[in-house]
Formats: C-alpha cells, structure tokens, sequence
C-alpha cells in the first residue's frame, strides 16, 4: 500500500527493494542516484508490478550507507554498488 499523495513516494533517490517472486526466487533492485537520477517509490511499484508481479515487495533503507555486496570464492568480500558510510545493519542471504 503506497499513499501517492505522500511527498516521499514521489521523491526520485537512491533505493533498495527486494521482492519475493515465488518459494524459490528473489528480485533485488538497487537504484542509484547519481547525478540527479533515480527512481520514485511510486515508478518503482509501477515497474515492478508490469514486468515481475512480485508476491511481496519490501523497501528497505536506501540512503549512502546502502550497499549490495557478495562473497567471492575465496572468502572476501566485493561491493557492487553503494556503500559509501560505514553503518553495521546487514540483511544476508545463504545457501
């Protein structure tokens, strides 16, 4: 449920979703902010519900401290987008 008259949900930022698609299946789009682009939470339930029909959808915190990140092989660690403060909340994902 998104109220579209709420200033936030038009405002184009940074974000991070994850979405379930079905007991197996994960969506996680991350949008990036830079140099005035991104996208509003309310393109964002556009998009997804068009092209993914996601069973559930969660917005999670996509200010700086945002980062999408995965272990190699060999145990360390890349970042693939974000994370430029250096805040300990992590969300993981296994095996």
């Amino acid at each position: 449920i998104l109220d579209e008259t709420w200033p936030f949900a038009r405002a184009k930022a940074i974000r991070t979703i994850i979405a379930k698609m079905d007991d197996n299946n994960y969506l996680l789009l991350t949008v990036t902010n830079e140099e005035g682009y991104g996208l509003s939470l309310i393109q964002c339930v556009e998009m997804l519900q068009t092209y993914f029909d996601p069973a559930w959808v969660y917005d999670l915190d996509g200010g700086p401290s945002s980062a999408l990140v995965c272990r190699e092989k060999d145990g360390s660690w890349k970042r693939i987008f974000g994370g430029r403060r250096q805040d300990a909340d992590i969300m993981a994902f296994t095996e």
